[in-house]
């Protein structure tokens, strides 16, 4: 059975399993990039991110991490932009 805090790492593996090889490529050079950034260059790809998907009128994926039972990385996104 799947635990509730496991719903948006599900979410965002099921949106990656649908990107083309080459957007594969770059999501994953991207996330290696940000899993060993420092905090402040965190908040920067993060920001970045903001922009970039605010200047096409696209919305983030909804990965429902404001319901109970946060996962780690709602905690770990949230020490990132403090």
């Amino acid at each position: 059975m799947t635990r509730q805090t496991e719903i948006p790492a599900i979410n965002v593996l099921l949106a990656y399993a649908e990107l083309h090889d080459r957007d594969q490529v770059f999501f994953n050079g991207k996330l290696n990039e940000f899993v060993f950034a420092s905090r402040s260059s965190k908040r920067e790809f993060i920001r970045q991110w903001q922009r970039a998907l605010a200047a096409t009128g696209t919305t983030p994926i909804d990965t429902n991490l404001q319901n109970e039972g946060h996962c780690q990385a709602q905690s770990d996104l949230q020490a990132a932009t403090d």
